[in-house]
């Protein structure tokens, strides 16, 4: 099983524990400095977790650095995503470390200074406004780095064939996955086969790009439907 260390347990972090500790099955270890978060880390996934700080060598040797395959810094600050990078890499040798870039001129530092991938929550933003002019009503909220993969908010139309539907019982498009659903009351809902989906949820999606106008059609704009507002009436 591989190993992951993510290091800053913010929105980006928890998508991605999700999908990588249930449905990739990779074994995920956070590193947080604040309490709230590793708690509700903890609470939320079956997962190890670290209070303290992700530069700290000691801390990284805890959550057993030196046999990672993989560290993810997705803190606030570059700086400090940076150094935890360089310390997996210089300390613990591992093999691919990829960081968070705040602020994009911070690009060209990191990528000189030997962190091996890079995304940058501006790029993000560009390509989540391209994606809702292209497909309205669905949102980016996540790029896979490396892939064409990416984590997608989509909200479900009532004249949806996938709404009273399962998800092991629905054919979802490609090798599309759920991979957390947020219900109309603000109740999250961590997903296991027997889960039906409801008219008015949003499905945070794993998809691959190439499907993303099947999936905008499927759950967002069914043939004959109308599009709708925020609070459920049609235009």
């Amino acid at each position: 099983m591989k190993k992951v260390i993510i290091v800053g347990g913010d929105k980006v972090a928890y998508y991605l524990i999700g999908l990588l500790s249930e449905e990739y099955d990779y074994d995920v270890r956070l590193i947080d400095t604040r309490v709230h978060i590793a708690e509700r880390i903890a609470n939320d996934f079956d997962v190890k977790v670290y209070h303290g700080d992700g530069t700290n060598v000691s801390i990284l040797e805890r959550a057993e650095a030196q046999n990672a395959d993989v560290l993810i810094a997705l803190t606030g600050n570059d700086e400090s995503n940076l150094v935890a990078c360089q310390i997996a890499k210089i300390y613990f040798d591992v093999k691919l470390t990829i960081a968070k870039v705040n602020n994009p001129r911070n690009a060209s530092v990191m990528k000189i200074l030997g962190v091996d991938r890079i995304f940058s929550n501006t790029k993000i933003l560009a390509q989540m406004i391209d994606q809702e002019v292209t497909y309205s009503g669905m949102t980016l909220a996540y790029n896979v780095p490396g892939t064409s993969k990416a984590i997608i908010g989509v909200p479900l139309h009532p004249d949806s064939d996938a709404v009273g539907q399962s998800l092991n019982d629905y054919h979802f498009v490609g090798d599309s996955r759920v991979v957390m659903i947020t219900r109309m009351n603000g109740e999250i809902v961590i997903p296991t086969g027997d889960v039906q989906m409801r008219a008015g949820d949003t499905l945070l999606i794993i998809a691959d790009e190439k499907d993303f106008e099947e999936i905008w059609q499927t759950f967002i704009r069914p043939e004959g439907s109308l599009p709708q507002l925020s609070n459920g009436a049609e235009l």
